[in-house]
């Protein structure tokens, strides 16, 4: 049986952030025709249609539910039951063995009972925005692995969490604890822990009975300060913490020699982390949104990074010796003050996504014709008057972007429209506007 992979993987904290606002205006324009969005013209009026939808969402959730019940019981391998008006789990769930993962977000339901025992192939429970989130409670429940409390406005876990020993995966983000709940310890298996969007006071918190934790997000949660305790996540393997305050990084950050992807987006700081060059194992840098204005030599150091974000920051230049990074498959720098790069990235051989957006580049930087395993490339909104015809000959190159430019622009253009017809050649190939 394929397995559902439940979680949002988040690669890079910035591409889900930088879409979410757009994401939330979509979502909310499609609940209500145009004539309805015209007629929202106070508060009142917006819980009038909010309470249109919550009655729509009802209506569906009874039909499924119907549905549900006129189904083969071992058919079934997800059973949505948000926004129905059930105040508990129907006896009839713990006949369907096939079943993977329930919803019952947007209920009455209070009880998480033992019953889901019965359900052997039972492994994700979503329990997000319920209606009663202080009442909820769990019994002791094996085979869960995967929980979502997400938007309860808890501040501390609900009765009975940690009976459910097997949890590997926890999701508590968009609640209002101040403190990491100390029950977690129980968790034994526990190796994912999100509490991003909390106003989490946990400078001091300790970690040490989450010892299998391996990915800790900290996104939003208003630091100031990395939480002093954490090497005591031996396990450790991801770690973000974006969109905080954060100005620098602790010099007992590089105890953390199993630390491979750390996601420092949207935060204060000046200069990179000089601890972070103690860290070769590390994969993935993320220092986006940042206000670093100079990368010295010792970058270079970091030899197994595979995927830098350097963008949106102030800086003018790159070290020269960044070719000696071969491991370097992403590197993203658009959004800075750019206008030449060094020699040596002409080695970066392993080199796939190479952004260099939104600079102050007034030639083509020739480095990046050497770069045969290029296959996303980006150098739109610069100075740059004409372009090599070579581009076209980068064998992997799958998307790519050169708007925005003097050579784009010059009407006509021949040498750029020849250029745009040799690389269009290439079927499947990406040419963004």
């Amino acid at each position: 049986m394929a397995k559902i992979d439940y979680r949002l993987p988040i690669l890079c904290y910035h591409a889900v952030i930088r879409r979410l606002s757009a994401f939330f205006l979509l979502l909310f324009l499609t609940q209500f025709s145009t004539a309805q969005v015209r007629d929202i013209k106070s508060e009142e009026d917006y819980q009038k249609y909010l309470e249109e939808i919550r009655l729509k969402k009802q209506a569906e959730a009874t039909e499924r539910i119907k549905g549900y019940e006129n189904q083969h019981k071992d058919s079934i391998r997800e059973l949505n039951f948000a926004y129905s008006l059930l105040s508990e789990i129907p006896e009839w769930v713990y006949e369907c063995d096939s079943v993977e993962k329930i919803d019952i977000s947007h209920t009455a339901i209070t009880r998480i009972p033992k019953k889901l025992n019965r359900m052997p192939n039972l492994r994700a429970l979503l329990v997000e925005e319920m209606q009663h989130p202080e009442q909820l409670r769990f019994q002791k429940i094996k085979n869960l692995e995967v929980i979502t409390l997400t938007k309860n406005q808890l501040t501390k876990a609900p009765r009975g969490l940690a009976r459910a020993k097997n949890i590997q995966e926890l999701y508590l983000n968009y609640n209002a604890f101040e403190r990491l709940p100390t029950r977690l310890g129980r968790i034994k298996h526990l190796h994912t822990l999100n509490m991003d969007f909390n106003p989490l006071l946990i400078h001091d918190q300790k970690f040490f009975r989450l010892r299998k934790l391996q990915k800790l997000t900290l996104n939003r949660c208003h630091l100031t300060a990395v939480p002093t305790h954490l090497p005591q996540l031996k396990q450790l393997e991801t770690l973000q913490m974006a969109g905080n305050s954060l100005k620098g990084l602790p010099e007992w950050f590089s105890v953390l020699n199993k630390l491979e992807n750390i996601i420092l987006y949207e935060n204060q700081i000046q200069e990179i982390p000089t601890v972070l060059y103690a860290m070769p194992q590390l994969k993935t840098l993320d220092l986006y949104h940042n206000q670093i204005k100079k990368v010295g030599p010792e970058l270079a150091q970091l030899k197994n990074i595979e995927t830098l974000y350097l963008s949106y920051n102030e800086l003018y230049s790159l070290p020269e010796n960044l070719g000696e990074m071969q491991s370097l498959k992403h590197l993203y720098l658009h959004h800075n003050k750019l206008s030449y790069l060094p020699a040596s990235l002409s080695q970066l051989y392993q080199l796939e996504t190479l952004h260099l957006n939104t600079n102050r580049f007034e030639s083509f930087p020739n480095q990046v014709l050497d770069l045969q395993n290029l296959v996303d490339f980006d150098i739109s909104n610069n100075s740059i008057a004409d372009f090599p015809q070579e581009i076209a000959t980068l064998p992997h190159l799958e998307v790519i972007s050169l708007h925005s430019n003097p050579a784009s622009k010059k009407e006509p253009n021949p040498s750029y429209a020849a250029l745009i017809e040799a690389l269009e050649k290439v079927q499947g190939r990406t040419i963004l506007p």
